[in-house]
């Protein structure tokens, strides 16, 4: 371990968990070792083996942008492309982005959430 608090871990030591979780982002690792994430069909989805999802709370909004991982330029400029193809796809996704940082994220409003999802799921309620 290195002084910055990172940590390695050997690829044998990963393992999948949470298929069938629709968009999943911002992926939380709690101290006891579950995982929580964001995703289409809730407002979280407590990770819990390979093929079991727990949600929790009421479905989120539609694509507002994309998250591509560093390194796949292909991906990259294949999303590229379909946005230069498709304008009405870029508007709309405009559109949904404003509209989730207008509703959702105010200060106040992003604070009160994040806290009532962390401590309903750290008390296994749904």
């Amino acid at each position: 371990m290195s002084g910055t608090g990172e940590t390695t871990i050997a690829v044998t030591g990963l393992h999948a968990v949470g298929r069938g979780v629709d968009r999943p982002e911002q992926v939380v690792v709690a101290g006891d070792g579950r995982v929580f994430a964001s995703d289409k069909a809730s407002a979280v989805a407590e990770l819990i083996d390979e093929n079991t999802v727990r949600r929790m709370g009421q479905a989120g909004g539609e694509p507002n942008g994309i998250a591509i991982d560093p390194g796949r330029s292909e991906e990259l400029a294949a999303r590229l492309r379909q946005f230069a193809d498709d304008p009405a796809l870029v508007e709309t996704m405009g559109r949904n982005g404003e509209a989730v940082v207008r509703d959702t994220f105010a200060y106040d409003k992003f604070v009160a959430h994040q806290r009532e999802l962390l401590s309903r799921a750290m008390a296994g309620q749904r």
